[in-house]
């Protein structure tokens, strides 16, 4: 029973990471296609730079959230490692909240603009996409960061508890 709730826990995180690493490895493949296809006359992929820039959005917004969990977001410890326990605490409380309401923002930004777009009908240059549908990858990226923040910021007071 605990071996399937812990792969069910595991598992929960890797669907930023999934979205990110397609997103990745699908942007490798259209920029070798765009740079081979430059070297031949009668073949021009230039058109693959415009998906990779959308994908880059989506990739880096997702992976942004899977950062936290893993702890590979920047931070400096060299402080907060030496307070004690309480100070230490009150200290991950300050800094959740000033992520949270960055991402809040970040996220009501990314939904007007999404909302924007969606209006006036913008698409990308070359291929005529619709924008918005990785624009909205804005606010859905800053809900799974606060989500994801907010269950390591938990876990760590539940652990600073011990």
């Amino acid at each position: 029973m605990k071996r399937k709730s812990k792969l069910k826990h595991y598992m929960s995180y890797l669907f930023e990471e999934n979205i990110a690493a397609a997103c990745f490895i699908i942007m490798t493949l259209l920029l070798a296609l765009g740079f081979i296809s430059r070297l031949l006359p009668f073949f021009s992929f230039a058109f693959t730079e415009e998906i990779v820039v959308q994908l880059y959005l989506l990739a880096t917004i997702f992976a942004i959230s899977s950062c936290v969990i893993h702890r590979t977001h920047m931070s400096l410890t060299l402080f907060s490692d030496k307070l004690p326990k309480k100070a230490k605490n009150i200290l991950l409380i300050i800094v959740y909240l000033i992520n949270v309401t960055y991402f809040v923002f970040f996220g009501y930004q990314g939904l007007k603009l999404a909302l924007s777009q969606m209006n006036y009908g913008l698409v990308t240059p070359v291929l005529r996409w619709v924008k918005w549908p990785f624009t909205i990858s804005f606010p859905i990226g800053a809900a799974l960061f606060i989500f994801r923040n907010t269950q390591q910021l938990i876990a760590d007071l539940k652990q600073a508890d011990r």
